[in-house]
């Protein structure tokens, strides 16, 4: 009797009694009452969404990732927006590959919200998604990637930031050229230095020393960045 009445109340117009039942929502015991709160998710009123998500988010019930994971992805974009803070707040390394399918929308109102809920999870699982995504990557998704390995310095990216050095498409040369002078490692400094002579344009060339300058101005052996 106590979930049904549950779900009348989180349908009902009176206010205090949401709150009552939001509330319950996080409180009441069972696998079945998360089920069933999940279930109703959809049939809600949009402007009920998003709390309830919250509330089954802090049930701690497996059973409700699913469900969070789907409002990130296909929801409305206050849905969306709930589920990726869950998601981070929660600190659940399982939603990596849905932050980063997310991010790679390129959509403007959820990029900030994926980037707060992706420092909260596990770096390590962050960066080797980012990584393993970044070979088979085209166009603006790879351009997104490259940029997300630069941002968060990612020495094992090297070898498909200098393979993406040599595109046909500017802004993703520029985009990799850049990320190489945050990435690189002592030993890749010849890698990027042979850009130089390969440069297909002024822009190229600036872009180019750029990184180097970068990359010298955080690595160790000063020395050795000279003699390059």
């Amino acid at each position: 009797e106590g979930v049904p009445l549950l779900l009348e109340t989180l349908r009902s117009t009176h206010r205090a009694g949401v709150a009552m039942a939001l509330r319950t929502a996080r409180e009441l015991p069972g696998q079945t009452v998360t089920e069933a709160l999940a279930k109703a998710l959809a049939g809600l009123d949009p402007g009920r969404q998003g709390p309830l998500l919250s509330a089954l988010a802090d049930r701690g019930d497996a059973a409700v990732w699913p469900v969070i994971f789907n409002a990130a992805r296909t929801g409305s974009k206050n849905l969306r927006t709930e589920a990726i803070g869950a998601i981070g707040r929660k600190g659940n390394a399982a939603g990596v590959a849905v932050l980063l399918d997310v991010m790679l929308e390129n959509d403007l109102d959820l990029a900030q919200p994926v980037k707060v809920a992706l420092a909260r999870l596990p770096a390590e699982r962050v960066d080797a998604e980012l990584i393993a995504r970044l070979p088979g990557s085209s166009g603006a998704t790879r351009r997104t990637l490259i940029e997300m390995a630069g941002q968060r310095r990612l020495p094992n990216a090297v070898p498909e930031l200098i393979k993406a050095s040599h595109e046909a498409d500017p802004a993703l040369r520029a985009a990799a050229i850049k990320a190489l002078g945050t990435t690189i490692t002592q030993a890749d400094l010849r890698a990027v230095t042979s850009l130089l002579a390969k440069a297909n344009s002024a822009g190229d060339l600036a872009n180019i020393e750029a990184a180097l300058q970068e990359a010298c101005t955080r690595l160790p052996d000063k020395a050795d960045c000279a003699d390059q």
